[in-house]
């Protein structure tokens, strides 16, 4: 999944993308803190678990997905059939919602 990011969504607090080369996840130059997403336990490039399941969020400076109409090959292997992403970070606690699909 990797290969297929193509923006930056986590940045430092503070700072900004008027230049372009900021964090800017929804295109609203809104993103996800950095220091907030570590103090809930949740560091880029560090591995973390939510409800038993381990995730690790990138770590680089491309760390999600813009969807522009690309196809993105998954491997062959288990079928995913529930997601559960953060949805804000606040105050140190990590806010979820979920993502289902039939198998």
């Amino acid at each position: 999944m990797a290969d297929a990011f193509n923006n930056h969504g986590i940045g430092s607090d503070g700072s900004s993308d008027t230049d372009g080369l900021g964090a800017d996840f929804d295109g609203s130059l809104f993103s996800y803190s950095s220091q907030a997403l570590t103090a809930a336990g949740a560091a880029p490039g560090k591995p973390f678990s939510f409800n038993g399941a381990s995730f690790v969020l990138s770590g680089g400076p491309l760390d999600n997905a813009v969807a522009v109409g690309q196809t993105i090959a998954m491997p062959p292997g288990k079928l995913v059939t529930s997601i559960t992403l953060p949805k804000q970070v606040s105050a140190g606690k990590l806010h979820v919602f979920g993502i289902s699909a039939a198998p």
